[in-house]
């Protein structure tokens, strides 16, 4: 927020060295691959030498704040986007004059989200410019000389080999190696941030698209998608299911959760019936609970001995002096154990 860089040591994170570039907000900072010179934007654009700590030049300012730039190996040029533009500005540095030109404008068809140059090994007076647009498209232009303004990009695109009409967007690329044949290495990373690939593409400057093809199946593609992403999609399809009628059919609700669960209940737990009668009341119906009710199980009547064992009896009872049982056998009024005599008295 104060415009102080800081140099940081990568081992410790101690600050080794600090340079104040501006008095305003950083908008924008980016360092040429030697290391030598680095570009910092806030409301004016400058060029530092990183070796000496000092401004070498700066860019107009009625250019408008930049949002991404990036600058050459041997300083001699570099290339900015201001906010809301589908150009790639670039600039010529004489370092000598102090002055900076520029040089050509490269349009695209829509807004860069990276911005890289490098030096051509093949033109001495050219570069190569690398741009990666909002929608995922890297282009790469080959200029024999930084005021060649109407250059045809190589766009890079990546389709999926799932789906032929589908595009998965490049989420980054970097200009790699250079050579004297025309050609460099471009690296480009796509997919998504769960399953990232790489690829290494080597351009010429013949122009032609390069159209590269994801290399994963659908089980990849399952992989690419988290878990929570993944339940969210089968929840939405299945309200569209539940959504969209259907013609001739009522089509059943799916089941839910909830559902499964209170099936369970019920199958597992069926004696909590809320319409059942309780137990104070089932006793009732039996009329267990009014004592008057109650009556108390009576012991069978023992039946008189018979005449057959009258004399079995008469004995045992004349043994033990029992008198109760002597009795019952004086009364037993059975015929077969009772004679009568003449006069007909029995006995």
């Amino acid at each position: 927020m104060d415009g102080i860089i800081c140099e940081l040591n990568s081992r410790t994170g101690e600050s080794k060295d600090t340079i104040k570039a501006t008095k305003k907000p950083i908008n924008s900072f980016t360092l040429s691959h030697d290391e030598k010179f680095m570009g910092v934007s806030s409301k004016i654009t400058r060029l530092f030498s990183v070796s000496e700590k000092k401004e070498i030049l700066r860019i107009p300012s009625d250019v408008g704040p930049v949002q991404l730039m990036s600058v050459s190996d041997d300083g001699r040029f570099l290339v900015s986007h201001v906010d809301n533009n589908k150009e790639v500005q670039v600039w010529s540095c004489d370092q000598n004059s102090c002055t900076i030109v520029s040089t050509a404008s490269l349009t695209m068809q829509n807004q860069p989200k990276i911005v890289e140059c490098t030096r051509s090994t093949s033109y001495g007076d050219g570069g190569i410019v690398l741009a990666v647009s909002k929608k995922g498209v890297a282009h790469v232009w080959h200029l024999q000389t930084l005021s060649q303004n109407e250059v045809l990009p190589t766009k890079i695109s990546v389709k999926n080999s799932l789906d032929k009409k589908g595009r998965i967007p490049i989420i980054s690329a970097k200009l790699c190696d250079t050579n004297e044949d025309n050609t460099v290495k471009v690296h480009v990373v796509f997919g998504s941030p769960n399953f990232l690939q790489f690829k290494v593409v080597e351009l010429d400057d013949t122009c032609k698209d390069i159209n590269l093809v994801a290399e994963y199946d659908e089980l990849a593609k399952q992989d690419m998608v988290s878990p929570q992403e993944r339940n969210l999609e089968q929840e939405a399809k299945a309200n569209s299911k539940d959504a969209e009628p259907v013609q001739g059919k009522a089509k059943k609700r799916t089941s839910s959760v909830l559902d499964s669960t209170n099936d369970t209940t019920k199958e597992v737990n069926p004696e909590y019936n809320l319409d059942e009668p309780t137990m104070e009341e089932k006793l009732a119906s039996l009329n267990l609970l009014n004592k008057s009710e109650i009556t108390e199980e009576q012991p069978p009547s023992l039946a008189p001995p018979s005449a057959d064992s009258v004399h079995v009896l008469l004995k045992q009872a004349l043994r033990a002096d029992d008198h109760t049982e002597l009795l019952k056998c004086l009364y037993n009024r059975d015929e077969k154990g009772t004679s009568t005599d003449r006069n007909g008295n029995s006995y």
